[in-house]
C-alpha cells in the first residue's frame, strides 16, 4: 500500500462530485483504497474548484460535438 496523487472520481470528497481529479489517496493492489482527507487552504480549495468546472465544462463540449 502506498500514498499516492491519483486522478480518482470524487464522491463528496473537498465538496466535489462526478468528476475525477488528482487527490491523495492510499493505492492498493486492487486501486484506490480511500481518499486521504487533507485540509486545504481557501486558495486551495478554489483551484480544486475552478479545475473541476474546467473539466466539466470539457466533457460538455464533448458531449455536444459527438
Amino acid at each position: 500500500k502506498s500514498v499516492l496523487t491519483v486522478s480518482t472520481i470524487l464522491d463528496g470528497e473537498f465538496g466535489l462530485s462526478d468528476v475525477c481529479l488528482g487527490v491523495p489517496a492510499i493505492v492498493g493492489e486492487a486501486g484506490v483504497e480511500r481518499i486521504l482527507s487533507v485540509e486545504l487552504l481557501t486558495t486551495e480549495q478554489a483551484a480544486l474548484e475552478r479545475s473541476a468546472e474546467v473539466l466539466r465544462e470539457a466533457i460538455a463540449q464533448i458531449k455536444v460535438t459527438e
